[in-house]
């Protein structure tokens, strides 16, 4: 999941909505986000600048949609095979119901910058960001609640499986939910250390990355933390499952690139193919993964993630 935190955006223009158009793209906006699927071939990324790309086959080819707002979008979800909600600075969100193709503007019940979005069951889904901000929508993202929560942190990651939620904080703590966010509770961490991203598979395993190439692998939900072979000092960003409890990857600064096969006690290099950083991994089986990151970066494996190649057609 991306773990890109935002860093503030532009006043929104006045367009609302739109399709698909060959927009130019300013050098400061080629920072993308997130990635997210509905199905093997439809797929959305989301960007600074308002930034929106949609592929329909398989991520060879990716366009861009006209979003009517020009603020950073740190995340995107797919809530069903034709809705997904993109969220970014200034709590900024939009909606679309055509995967992709069109987007509205969504009324935002916070100001504050929101940093990632998930799916949490058949119509919930939820959204984090600066200053405690945890919004929950039981109706696939048309409307949008505020938790009141008592650790008022800057949540920077945030994932769900099975009836399970958790989230990281800017300052390296991690809280989870078992009741679709109703509740949070901290999860205690070993000392000294400072993740900046989870990922859940099955409700009960869990990933967190961070700084120095920190790793910590649940597989009680939380409950109980045990630490990963760690083999690099650069800074993680992301982290993905890919198609079972025991097989990840894991991405951040530079384009660094690590995997495991045996649920993060041992991991190993892979050659992304960029120098970037990368901010989001999606996989969609066990062989099919994108990432996406600085740069106007999108990276494919077709293997599970031992070998990548650039996609070239994108805006």
């Amino acid at each position: 999941m991306a773990a890109a935190a935002a860093l503030g955006g532009c006043l929104p223009g006045d367009d609302n909505g739109g399709g698909e158009a060959d927009v130019p793209v300013p050098m400061w906006q080629d920072l993308l986000t997130d990635i997210t699927f509905a199905d093997a071939n439809t797929g959305i990324v989301s960007g600074w600048g308002g930034r929106l790309l949609r592929t329909v086959d398989g991520g060879a080819t990716w366009v861009q949609t006209k979003t009517g707002t020009e603020a950073d979008l740190n995340s995107v979800a797919f809530l069903d095979g034709s809705v997904a909600v993109a969220v970014g600075a200034g709590g900024k969100m939009l909606r679309t119901t055509d995967a992709g193709m069109t987007w509205k503007e969504l009324e935002s019940p916070t100001g504050e910058t929101l940093n990632q979005v998930v799916r949490a069951g058949n119509s919930l889904a939820i959204a984090a960001g600066w200053n405690g901000t945890i919004l929950t929508s039981a109706d696939k993202g048309v409307t949008w609640d505020a938790t009141t929560v008592d650790f008022p942190n800057n949540y920077i990651s945030l994932d769900y499986s099975q009836g399970v939620g958790m989230l990281v904080s800017s300052g390296g703590y991690v809280y989870r939910t078992l009741d679709g966010a109703a509740s949070w509770e901290a999860i205690p961490l070993p000392e000294n250390t400072l993740p900046a991203s989870v990922s859940l598979f099955g409700g009960s395993r869990a990933l967190l990355v961070g700084q120095f190439g920190e790793m910590l692998v649940s597989n009680n939900s939380g409950a109980d933390w045990y630490e990963g072979s760690s083999i690099l000092t650069a800074d993680l960003l992301c982290s993905s499952f890919v198609g079972s409890p025991d097989a990840a990857l894991a991405g951040g600064w530079d384009g660094v690139m690590i995997r495991t096969a045996d649920g993060g006690s041992t991991w190993s290099t892979v050659t992304a193919g960029t120098g970037r950083p990368i901010r989001a991994i999606e996989a969609l089986d066990a062989l099919t993964v994108f990432a996406v990151g600085d740069g106007d970066t999108i990276i494919v494996s077709r293997d599970g993630g031992n070998t990548w190649q650039e996609v070239k057609n994108k805006p």
